[in-house]
């Protein structure tokens, strides 16, 4: 989105308030400074989710807790902010990273004329498990992870993205460019009442490996396994462990641009989309395993809560009837690769 307005001026002041020398010139290397001005956008009210889904009178400590432990993530606000700019050839122009400490903050971006490719990315500086950007060509502008051969911990920010094209075209113009959340979070709520447990351990898979600023795809390379944050309920007959990480797949496109802003939906073929696994450990030490599979897809920018309830040898029943539950009593870890419980 953009603004526009020309500088109207008599042929004898010309020379005066153009920068470059000769009204017949070739004034395509001449630059301008131009305004843009960028604001990130949430696609969901976390509050709003919260006391839709967690709205009993049980559940409204865990809302409130999950609501502060998420209150970093589902902000529109960013610490930092760095712009890159690509010419019709997919050079590098110039990149520029600025201490934005705001939802909305406009720069003054000095622009040759032509047209640019800019992309943009929010929120990386203190960012866990993420490699530094690549800008080098747009096609290497990804968020992707730093080491995919350990068990992952949850994202600590939330991680805002852009794409959009800007064009110079020799005139004083304000561009407006919104970011969105690339990332998102699956809550796991457990209703353990009248059950005793010694611990739980929750891991989350399936989910995507990178994300690709350039056309707003997301990459399944591998199998990411990502560890769940326990948030600690003191008095409460429940659990919560959530884990902020890359959408999971999609039955249709899942992205986190601007340029498709409706969240997209599976279909209505039963499919898992993504796994939760929670390993459960008993008073007398042994161990039951859930796999727990989820149907309906985890979506950049959103949050997913899956609600069980527990029974005694530690198996979860869902609440829902899009999630279903694979139960091992008594499980035993080895043969195949699990995360570290």
């Amino acid at each position: 989105m953009r603004s526009k307005y020309c500088l109207l001026m008599l042929p004898a002041a010309a020379v005066v308030l153009s920068s470059c020398s000769i009204i017949d010139e070739d004034n395509s290397d001449c630059g301008l400074d131009n305004k843009i001005v960028y604001r990130l956008k949430l696609r969901t009210n976390i509050q709003t989710e919260l006391e839709t889904q967690l709205g009993t009178e049980e559940e409204r400590p865990v809302a409130q807790a999950l609501s502060s432990s998420l209150s970093g993530i589902f902000t529109d606000w960013a610490h930092d902010i760095s712009l890159s700019f690509y010419d019709t050839d997919d050079k590098l122009y110039k990149t520029e990273k600025h201490t934005m400490d705001a939802s909305q903050a406009e720069y003054v971006v000095y622009l040759p004329e032509r047209d640019y490719r800019n992309l943009v990315v929010a929120n990386i500086a203190d960012a866990e498990n993420i490699r530094p950007l690549d800008d080098t060509h747009p096609d290497d502008m990804k968020l992707q992870y730093d080491n995919l051969t350990d068990t992952l911990n949850s994202h600590t920010t939330g991680l805002f993205t852009a794409r959009q094209v800007i064009e110079v075209c020799g005139c004083t113009e304000t561009y407006y460019v919104d970011l969105y959340m690339a990332n998102s979070c699956a809550a796991l709520v457990v209703d353990t009442t009248g059950v005793d447990i010694r611990g739980m351990k929750v891991f989350t898979q399936d989910l995507a490996t990178s994300f690709a600023v350039a056309d707003s795809t997301y990459a399944f390379t591998a199998n990411p396994v990502v560890r769940s944050t326990e948030i600690p309920l003191p008095g409460q007959h429940r659990t919560c462990h959530y884990a902020v990480s890359f959408p999971s797949r999609n039955n249709t496109v899942v992205t986190a641009s601007a340029v498709s802003q409706a969240p997209a939906r599976a279909d209505s073929q039963a499919e898992t989309l993504f796994r939760i696994k929670a390993y459960i450990t008993l008073p007398d030490g042994s161990v039951t395993e859930n796999i727990i599979s989820v149907e309906q897809p985890l979506l950049a920018g959103y949050l997913k809560i899956i609600k069980m309830k527990m029974k005694q040898d530690g198996s979860l029943t869902p609440e829902s009837h899009d999630v279903g539950v694979s139960v091992t009593l008594d499980w035993k870890q080895g043969g195949t690769y699990e995360p570290e419980i």
